[in-house]
């Protein structure tokens, strides 16, 4: 192979990592017809389930590497063996293909690989897509030759940490997997073609409330929306729902759903929601990246509660820089709020589709 038509793209454990890298790899084949692209990621379900969809990348290479243990001291032994076979099985691949330049968009699967990378000394481009950078963007700050941010609000996070910054960092627009066409619809035939293509009926004059959880789902906001179904039965008449459940919530949402005799679409992840965005009047959902930035480019309503725990919080600032923004497009939520008062949520569903 060419060494100057070979991209390796390295992302993992997250849609929110694996779907803008592959944004990326699609525009620089535009640009490289005759390209070729190494793709390195984790073994995790969901970097199977999305890059096995693909077909222009032309290899795909699976790593064993485990989250950071952080204060799980007795998995470092763990972490740090999975660390050295991946950084070793990486710096084969490279050595083997010699691409031109890699391009990492987070995970730790990232860190061996650029490290690798690195050592053959192949171009290193990182995106950080959140407004906070994550750990693994951090450590290789050191090593890249260019830093691309979406949020402006990464510069703060990123000057002090990062040598001849102006130089180094560049805000660009996020890798959204949509084109401009796509906002071009109808609501009715979008409705008429989903209703052959299941076992529902959708009706354009109900209000169509779209929950969705991210690449994994969240089983807090589905039971959220159970919650608020059950108190305001009496509004049910007006509503359906398009329900993106996850992988990991087992209830039995058609069930719920059909005894409700409430309009559904059910799917635990599917990339082609393109429609759903369309017909949607609220779009409940968490504050990742991805996401925020196509409720931004479809111009829809959302309710947003963004992810809160003891690991991670960096969906709050993604969330406060969006609302910030287009004050008309994002309400904002505490999840921990909620939890302690239901009816902020509720009645803001309410007030929202002007039931």
């Amino acid at each position: 192979m060419n060494n100057s038509k070979i991209l390796s793209l390295v992302a993992g454990s997250s849609g929110g990592h694996i779907l803008p890298a592959i944004q990326i790899g699609k525009k620089w084949l535009q640009k490289n017809p005759k390209g070729k692209i190494i793709f390195f990621c984790s073994k995790k379900n969901i970097d199977k389930k999305i890059l096995n969809k693909t077909s222009f990348i032309n290899h795909i290479i699976f790593l064993n590497l485990c989250n950071f243990p952080s204060k799980k001291i007795w998995l470092y032994p763990k972490f740090i063996f999975q660390f050295i076979i991946v950084f070793f099985k990486s710096l084969f691949y490279i050595f083997k293909y010699k691409p031109y330049k890699i391009i990492g968009t987070g995970g730790y699967i990232s860190i061996p690989v650029c490290i690798a990378a690195k050592l053959i000394k192949s171009r290193i481009e990182l995106y950080e897509l959140n407004v906070v950078p994550g750990r693994a963007i951090k450590v290789l700050t050191k090593i890249a030759n260019k830093i691309f941010i979406t949020f402006e609000g990464s510069k703060f996070f990123l000057q002090n940490r990062v040598k001849n910054f102006a130089q180094r960092c560049e805000l660009i627009d996020y890798p959204i997997r949509f084109k401009k066409q796509n906002k071009i619809s109808d609501k009715q035939t979008i409705i008429k073609t989903m209703n052959k293509n299941f076992e529902t009926t959708f009706f354009r004059d109900k209000k169509t409330i779209f929950l969705l959880g991210g690449s994994q789902g969240s089983i807090f906001l589905n039971r959220l929306l159970k919650k608020w179904i059950h108190k305001n039965k009496y509004l049910l008449t007006k509503i359906q729902i398009i329900h993106q459940t996850g992988i990991k919530d087992k209830t039995d949402w058609n069930s719920f759903y059909k005894n409700l005799e409430i309009p559904s679409i059910i799917f635990s992840y599917d990339e082609n929601i393109k429609n759903y965005y369309l017909i949607s009047d609220l779009i409940i959902c968490r504050a990742g990246a991805g996401t925020l930035f196509e409720i931004e480019f479809f111009k829809k309503q959302s309710l947003v509660i963004p992810l809160k725990s003891k690991q991670t919080d960096h969906q709050v600032d993604n969330a406060l820089e969006m609302q910030y923004k287009n004050p008309n497009l994002f309400t904002l939520q505490d999840q921990n709020l909620i939890t302690k008062n239901f009816n902020l949520f509720s009645d803001e569903i309410i007030k929202i589709l002007n039931l």
